[in-house]
């Protein structure tokens, strides 16, 4: 807003809070990030970034410095427990994208927008707990803290998960729901696995059988490190549950080499070097519709998972975090007065639900093809990804988010 300058709070240090943060200090808009967890606490499991995030993460200028600390590549493989490729799905391209897609640590990201924020002089308090929004006016917001603190802000963001805290002032309703779908994964390394003979077997790759999906993802710079991965149903547990699976290694290596024999060799190779104390898992949850992303005012918004906790079978959960975030601080910064905030979060709100839903669709087919065959075989057209029938990703990986909210900001400022 150019006639004032803001003062933002953003709930959440991860990878959504920390990036809408250093977008808007790019912008000379001043915030302060509030983090629930200690600052040495590591992130777990590994993140996939298609070209519509790397461009974001070049323009806070993470990209050159996070790019080595992963794998670079192109396509994800689909093949079958003949070890046959039958379709891919096109991740990244110097060529058509400008950027390959990044298979990389979670921690590895976390790590740069912590030392970026930090090299800017971008306030973050670890340690942290946001509670509850105390008064929403026409001129701010009035939050506390679990430590009896209380801080005001002109506007406060909830970048802060799935099991957003801050979402529950205006959609207390709306809860995370269980899928029934454990993911059960462990790193190997590739020099070890057993790929057929005379075959050039491009990784990574989804390897079908009778069991479902494998996932074989490479994640180090080299490729020498190689997430295996796998859904396995379960019964949703509560926080010390799942805490309780998550050290039970013996239990978690007996789901893993589950009906191993019906695997193809490649991935049978790949459970034989699975160490019990090297596996992790990840109970999927999914979010229903939010039906608002923000409070009547204006003054409370969410992004990132907190709004729409998306999949990860197309890779596009963070992307879309970081599209949020971007699309975020280029709306604020274009902002002429006070005035128009609940009218321009609820334009933003629009056109980012827009999108979500069309990545939904290309999630929901991704996802299906990692169902078994048998069941995969039974689907309608359209409700699983075969890539000779698909428009090319152009809206994906080459929307240019930035001008769309331009022009959007530009509508809003010829109103008043």
């Amino acid at each position: 807003m150019a006639e004032q300058k803001l003062n933002i709070a953003i709930i959440g240090g991860g990878i959504a809070g920390l990036s809408l943060a250093l977008l808007l200090q790019q912008r000379s808009i001043r915030c302060t990030v509030y983090e629930l967890r200690p600052w040495n606490v590591d992130s777990a499991g590994s993140l996939m970034l298609a070209p519509n995030a790397l461009r974001i993460l070049d323009d806070i200028g993470a990209y050159s410095k996070i790019r080595t600390r992963g794998y670079n590549f192109e396509a994800v493989e689909f093949k079958d427990d003949q070890d046959q490729t039958i379709d891919q799905f096109l991740m990244g391209s110097d060529e058509q994208y400008g950027y390959k897609a990044l298979r990389i640590p979670r921690q590895a990201v976390l790590k740069e927008l912590r030392a970026l924020a930090q090299e800017r002089m971008i306030t973050v308090h670890y340690e942290k707990r946001f509670l509850q929004v105390l008064a929403e006016t026409e001129n701010g917001i009035t939050f506390k803290f679990a430590d009896g603190s209380i801080s005001d802000a002109d506007i406060l963001i909830g970048a802060d998960g799935i099991h957003s805290a801050v979402r529950a002032f205006f959609c207390p309703e709306t809860k995370p729901i269980f899928s029934g779908q454990l993911a059960i994964s462990a790193v190997v390394q590739r020099p070890h696995l057993r790929f057929p003979p005379g075959m050039d077997y491009h990784l990574p790759a989804i390897i079908h059988s009778r069991n479902g999906g494998m996932l074989m993802l490479p994640q180090s710079f080299d490729g020498s490190d190689v997430v295996v991965a796998t859904q396995k149903a379960y019964s949703e547990q509560d926080r010390s549950g799942w805490a309780s699976l998550a050290e039970d290694k013996h239990q978690l290596y007996d789901m893993i080499q589950s009906r191993k024999s019906e695997w193809s060799d490649v991935v049978q190779s790949a459970l034989e070097c699975v160490h019990p104390e090297k596996i992790s898992i990840w109970p999927y949850y999914s979010l229903p519709k939010v039906p608002c992303w923000s409070s009547t005012g204006g003054r409370v918004v969410l992004l990132g998972d907190a709004a729409h906790a998306i999949p990860p079978t197309a890779g596009q959960g963070a992307c879309q975090a970081f599209e949020d975030a971007l699309s975020l601080a280029v709306l604020l910064a274009g902002l002429a007065s006070p005035a128009l905030l609940a009218e321009g979060i609820h334009l933003w709100e629009g056109m980012r639900k827009e999108r979500i839903d069309k990545v939904a669709v290309l999630t929901m087919q991704l996802g299906n093809n990692r169902l078994p065959q048998a069941q995969r075989e039974k689907l309608p057209k359209g409700q699983y990804w075969n890539s000779g029938e698909q428009p090319n990703l152009l809206w994906l990986y080459r929307a240019n988010i930035e001008e769309e909210l331009k022009v959007a900001c530009k509508e809003v400022l010829e109103k008043e």
